[in-house]
């Protein structure tokens, strides 16, 4: 097994313009969250969004931690 690939990408299949990156979401989340907090006077919608966002960063912190490099000298 040649091990994973160095991004985690969403849809697979999907046109190479259509595809988005797990770190793209991760920050997108996080601007909704820091949205969120200007507009909308319920705490727990920020929390719960950037709850979601610390999840995702953490999923992708270990996909790359864990992942080997192919490096060839």
């Amino acid at each position: 097994m040649r091990g994973r690939p160095a991004v985690v990408m969403i849809g697979e299949g999907v046109a190479p313009s259509r595809r988005w990156a797990v770190d793209t979401v991760i920050f997108l989340l996080l601007t909704a969250a820091v949205a969120l907090l200007f507009w909308s006077g319920r705490r727990w919608v920020v929390l719960t969004v950037w709850a979601v966002s610390l999840v995702l960063a953490l999923l992708l912190f270990d996909h790359h931690v864990t992942s080997p490099l192919d490096l060839n000298f």
